[in-house]
């Protein structure tokens, strides 16, 4: 005999380094780390929530962040500028070096 759930369990919120290079968060705020590698592309996406996406600890690729709905903060300043920063709907802040791509961002330094 099944049960069923009349209620549905919420995606918690994660803070985690991307294992491959397409990492996508949770409709929570997320804290999303770019993979631990120099020469090594991420492709990171946001999903709801006040997330933060760190493409700005290993130089030398191509970061792909998006920030999606609900405010972001991307960070792509690694000093490659080879990096994009997509914001979304909700007010996101993007940080990237003079050349990196900055799109949809409300806030750019």
């Amino acid at each position: 005999m099944a049960i069923w759930s009349l209620f549905t369990v919420p995606a918690l919120a994660r803070n985690f380094q991307c294992a491959q290079y397409r990492c996508t968060g949770t409709n929570q705020s997320d804290n999303i780390l770019e993979r631990a590698c120099n020469t090594v592309a991420d492709h990171i996406e946001a999903l709801r929530g006040a997330d933060t996406i760190k493409a700005n600890l290993y130089g030398s690729d191509t970061d792909r962040s998006f920030g999606n709905r609900g405010p972001g903060t991307l960070y792509t300043d690694d000093g490659d500028g080879r990096d994009e920063a997509w914001g979304g709907p909700g007010f996101d802040r993007c940080y990237g070096t003079r050349v990196d791509v900055t799109v949809g961002c409300e806030v750019i330094r």
